[in-house]
């Protein structure tokens, strides 16, 4: 068995459908909701992922599996150098013509909305649109637009000085979180 610390490549499954696949990220916020994780009133934000049956009139311009702050946060935490994973996926592609029957999909906690890229992919190809959400401070790691790299609640309270811990924090987290 290959071990992961070795690896410099993956890629996901190939889908078994027949539509292309097109995915696209979005941010969403809630003005009239504060973050429930922050203490100083920010408007709740959530990054949301879509896979869609995809027309392609032009290349397919591939997309990343996570942005490049992601993966190299989530090398830190397992000590294994990043590494890119292709995708099925083309990058803001035009969303196919008709109906198509959607999936809201919300991964457990600390899970990231491209934890199940491979399934979403499929879904796609076989016609269904999937909306992934990725819940801020509560996923691993998200990035924002307005506010970077967001890590997870989790995170924030078992690391102390940059480097992975079993035991809890002993000073406030450093993302302002109430705890």
């Amino acid at each position: 068995m290959r071990s992961l610390t070795a690896t410099t490549t993956a890629a996901v499954p190939r889908t078994t459908g027949s539509y292309a696949v097109g995915t696209h990220a979005t941010n969403l916020i809630d003005l009239t909701r504060n973050d429930p994780y922050l203490a100083n009133g920010t408007p709740r934000e959530l990054a949301v992922r879509f896979w869609y049956p995809a027309s392609l009139n032009q290349q397919c311009q591939s997309a990343e599996y996570a942005s490049p702050a992601v993966w190299e946060y989530f090398s830190q935490l397992t000590n294994v150098r990043p590494f890119p994973v292709t995708t099925n996926s083309c990058l803001i592609a035009p969303v196919s013509d008709g109906a198509h029957p959607v999936v809201v999909f919300t991964p457990g906690y600390t899970g990231t909305f491209t934890d199940y890229t491979f399934l979403f992919e499929d879904l796609a190809s076989r016609g269904y649109i999937v909306a992934s959400v990725a819940h801020s401070y509560e996923t691993t790691a998200v990035e924002l637009p307005d506010r970077g790299l967001v890590k997870g609640l989790l995170a924030a309270i078992s690391t102390e000085h940059g480097a992975p811990t079993n035991r809890p924090r002993t000073s406030p987290p450093p993302c302002g979180c109430r705890i």
